[in-house]
């Protein structure tokens, strides 16, 4: 049985999902670049979001969002892989941030990618 998260359009989806996330909050500005491949105006929000996932205070108390590529300095912690890599490397998984199990799954970019290779697709993708 075929996972929908194996569909040749998954990345891009995903990409696309992620970008308007972001982007909804305020946290791109795609207009400016260094001109190189690392965009300097993804602020730390962003990276933080991404690769160490956040605590976000709540009426109810702390919710744990973010956290979407392993990398040695993330402060999220993968609980269980719950979807397999698909052909392009993305997984889901249940994870951890700072403690607190985060609600929804969280969409991993490939684990094979570099930080600056995360950065990049996103910014790829609001072209």
């Amino acid at each position: 049985m075929q996972s929908r998260f194996d569909t040749p359009n998954f990345k891009q989806a995903e990409e696309k999902l992620s970008t308007y996330q972001f982007a909804s909050g305020g946290r791109i500005n795609s207009g400016r670049t260094n001109g190189g491949n690392v965009p300097y105006n993804f602020d730390s929000s962003l990276m933080e979001h991404l690769f160490h996932g956040e605590l976000k205070q709540k009426w109810w108390g702390l919710k744990a969002v973010g956290y979407h590529h392993e990398s040695m300095m993330g402060g999220g912690e993968i609980v269980r892989i719950t979807h397999a890599p698909n052909s392009a490397g993305v997984y889901r998984a249940k994870v951890k941030v700072d403690g607190e199990t985060k609600n929804a799954l969280s969409s991993f970019f490939p684990k094979d990618w570099d930080r600056v290779q995360v950065l990049d697709s996103i910014k790829d993708s609001i072209r």
